[in-house]
């Protein structure tokens, strides 16, 4: 709750009753704008008001699920810091007359003005094009992410290379330049750190592994440690939900194998969830498009809340969300009919709504 602070007026009219109260200074106005007693009610109003205000910063201060100025330092006393911006990575191709060499840091710059930079050097090869790795500057975070296909123009004029440009490679997943994260939000900082004061690490313990892949990536909606002897294999999802990234998985990997969390005794391993889609067959009466777009909103809405990374999906739930749905009077679900079940490894979306 938020500190108390008086209503304008209420100090001085008290200070005022103080005045009137005093026997020896019966007769006194301590009201009027015009005498001293009112005077001296105000300025004490003023002050104290003041302290109050203070009061109420340091009581905000001195907690975590309020601070501001603080948090910074309650994220230190925790080990939990600020996660700061990071780059993307991936390739670019360049084209040009064999033997044209492609210095290491050579800037490239991207539609939006950022900078792209190789980070090793490279020669055209007889085929007339080569494929370089280039990253992106910290400071642009997910700013220098780059779809496949965007055109980088060269920034600095290269002899030799035809077009003055590069083009972003597709990763095996898809991406281009990927991985590239802007400084993390204060309320996502806030809860990663409450996250860490009320679910202690137990030594390895499956939350503790929920609790450091989103200590790794704020964007990491879900985790399923799946444990064996001696390892551990844990399946992330992402915001959306999709599937991590390959440059997300190496952050969390990383974070999850440095001698800041991961017990030194276990083989980790992180893995991207397998989108599985729920496809749906639904008799819907009435049937009109706003009852349709309520029904889509209730089971996205269904999904997001219950869907979890190897875990079943309940034809139960699907019936209600689908019967929840405003305007909605009866319908037939004649697809699921059962349960769905999936593997450990995979997160139940919402796949292709059929109308019948």
């Amino acid at each position: 709750m938020s500190w108390p602070i008086p209503a304008p007026g209420d100090i001085a009219n008290r200070a005022a009753a103080t005045y009137e109260a005093i026997p020896a200074l019966a007769g006194i106005d301590a009201r009027s704008e015009n005498s001293l007693a009112a005077a001296n009610c105000k300025l004490l109003e003023g002050g104290m008001l003041d302290l109050y205000f203070e009061q109420g910063n340091i009581a905000q201060e001195m907690m975590v699920d309020t601070a501001q100025a603080n948090l910074a330092r309650f994220g230190n006393i925790w080990g939990v810091p600020q996660l700061q911006p990071t780059p993307s990575s991936g390739t670019v191709t360049f084209t040009g007359s064999p033997t044209t060499v492609i210095p290491s840091a050579f800037e490239l710059t991207a539609p939006s003005g950022v900078i792209i930079s190789t980070t090793a050097s490279a020669t055209i090869g007889s085929g007339g094009s080569v494929s370089v790795a280039v990253s992106g500057q910290a400071s642009d975070g997910s700013a220098s992410n780059q779809a496949s296909g965007t055109v980088l123009k060269v920034t600095t004029p290269l002899p030799g290379l035809a077009p003055q440009q590069a083009t972003v490679c597709a990763a095996s997943d898809g991406s281009g330049l990927s991985g590239g994260t802007d400084i993390q939000d204060i309320e996502a900082w806030r809860a990663r750190i409450l996250a860490r004061i009320r679910l202690p690490s137990m030594g390895g313990s499956k939350s503790d592994y929920v609790t450091w892949a989103k200590q790794a990536l704020d964007t990491v909606a879900q985790v399923n440690p799946i444990t064996a002897a001696g390892s551990v294999a844990v399946v992330i999802s992402m915001v959306g939900p999709c599937a991590p990234t390959t440059a997300e998985i190496a952050i969390v990997q990383a974070y999850l194998t440095s001698d800041a969390v991961g017990p030194v005794t276990a083989d980790i391993t992180v893995a991207a969830a397998t989108l599985a889609p729920v496809n749906f067959t639904i008799h819907l009466n009435p049937d009109t498009p706003a009852i349709r777009a309520a029904v889509i909103n209730a089971l996205t809405l269904e999904f997001l809340l219950n869907s979890i990374i190897g875990s079943t999906g309940y034809f139960s739930r699907y019936q209600a969300a689908i019967s929840s749905a405003n305007g909605e009077w009866s319908n037939e679900l004649s697809a699921p009919t059962v349960d769905v079940a999936c593997g450990p490894a995979q997160l139940l979306t919402l796949g292709v709504i059929t109308w019948v």
